[in-house]
């Protein structure tokens, strides 16, 4: 693991999971989800500020759970609204990519059908990056599994995102997934 510095473990939902505290170089795969989706562009929201890592490494952890459980108000409840929220995008499984990446209003519609066919995220490593202006940077490693991929064996992959906190709430602002690992 060539280019990280310690790791430490996080207890969370009965599963452990690693979290880089010095992350010197992302690898190869991680620097593939720091694109925007095809022709987009971000504008930032402005009266957000920062959430820091360990509001990031929350909202992250909540986001998961409720992803994997189908838990569609928590879902709502994580996810920032317009004008904050910026675009959650997916390759296959789940194609979201492009202008309908954008739309916050159709993103429960698209969650409830990935839940449909089984999908499953499981986090291996939650890597906090920092923090810009007004929001807080991540990339984490997953396992995920889904019946209309891969025959529903899981896979590695990652994501990337950004979290902004606004009234000491704490939002995705941007999940950004990259292709599996290996494909």
């Amino acid at each position: 693991m060539e280019g990280f510095g310690p790791f430490f473990c996080l207890r969370s939902r009965g599963n452990w999971a690693r979290e880089a505290s010095d992350l010197r170089r992302p690898p190869a795969a991680a620097a593939a989800v720091i694109l925007l989706p095809s022709g987009a562009t971000a504008l930032p929201p402005v009266d957000t500020e920062p959430c820091g890592r360990a509001a990031t490494r929350e909202v992250v952890g909540h986001y998961l759970a409720a992803f994997s459980a189908g838990g569609y108000e928590q879902l709502d409840g994580l996810l920032a609204t317009a004008p904050d929220f910026q675009w959650y995008s997916s390759p296959p499984p789940g194609r979201r990519l492009g202008e309908a990446a954008r739309r916050r209003s159709t993103l429960l519609p698209y969650l409830r059908g990935r839940h449909a066919r089984h999908d499953k995220l499981t986090l291996r490593v939650f890597h906090f990056t920092g923090e810009s202006r007004h929001w807080s940077n991540f990339w984490i490693e997953l396992w995920r599994s889904a019946s209309d991929f891969r025959h529903g064996r899981r896979f590695a992959t990652s994501a990337k995102g950004a979290v902004a906190c606004r009234e000491d709430k704490a939002r995705l602002i941007v999940l950004s997934f990259a292709s599996p690992t290996g494909s």
